[in-house]
């Protein structure tokens, strides 16, 4: 594994591919009509996560890292939005959207732990450390 693809080692990062996975399963459920508004965002907004945490992860402090998770994030509660959008549109049945909403929720701690975790290695003054989320 090259050194650019350490972020693949990142629990944030696993439970945000689990999170693509789920959200262009239910993208695929979505009807026709909705190809280029809530299934796609659902998408983009899900996929984002995990490419914010990757960028992160290349930065070259604590802090420009802490940046990149918090559009992570911001990215996890917009997928669980998108699909509460879509179970009050009856376009998704209410169940697949509380399991999705339950790894939104699951992902948006670990990355508050994990950015709290960076914000007190950044007031380390032997710079920053990487640790597992």
């Amino acid at each position: 594994m090259s050194r650019t693809q350490y972020f693949e080692k990142l629990d944030v990062w696993r439970l945000s591919i689990r999170l693509i996975k789920q959200g262009y399963g239910l993208s695929d459920k979505l009807p026709k009509s909705e190809t280029y508004c809530l299934a796609d965002q659902l998408r983009r907004a899900s996929v984002s996560v995990a490419l914010n945490i990757a960028e992160g992860r290349a930065a070259d402090t604590d802090a420009e890292f802490r940046r990149f998770l918090g559009f992570s994030l911001k990215s996890a509660v917009e997928v669980a939005a998108a699909a509460r959008i879509c179970e009050e549109l009856k376009l998704l049945e209410a169940d697949e959207v509380e399991r999705l909403g339950q790894l939104c929720d699951e992902l948006e701690a670990k990355l508050r732990t994990f950015r709290r975790k960076l914000s007190t290695k950044s007031a380390n003054p032997r710079g920053r450390v990487r640790r597992q989320a």
